[in-house]
């Protein structure tokens, strides 16, 4: 969830700081969801989303459609091959983007 609010922040073309200011949270609390860093809160996704101009029951919706079988899949996919465990720990990115595409489905 903290890659998709970074994600809609970005495509918003909208700095930390500028999100900040919208919502009215800290530009240093913002840092920290994005990069997991901190439980989010739901007064704070609630406050992250209105600024966003995201729809919050779309957001729910897209969180609940997320297919199980694919993310155990997935997991399953990365604890059975050591080549693709060593490529994720070298660029944890990676696996945001793979996961990201997984709940996209």
């Amino acid at each position: 969830m903290n890659e998709i609010i970074k994600q809609l922040r970005i495509t918003r073309g909208l700095t930390q700081r500028e999100l900040a200011e919208i919502s009215g949270l800290q530009q240093s609390t913002i840092c920290r969801i994005e990069n997991n860093c901190s439980a989010t809160s739901w007064s704070k996704l609630l406050a992250l989303l209105i600024a966003l101009k995201i729809d919050v029951n779309d957001f729910i919706t897209k969180l609940n459609s997320f297919n199980p079988g694919k993310v155990c899949e997935f997991l399953s996919l990365i604890i059975d091959n050591p080549k693709i465990r060593k490529e994720l720990a070298n660029n944890p990115k990676l696996l945001a983007a793979k996961i990201l595409r997984i709940f996209s489905n």
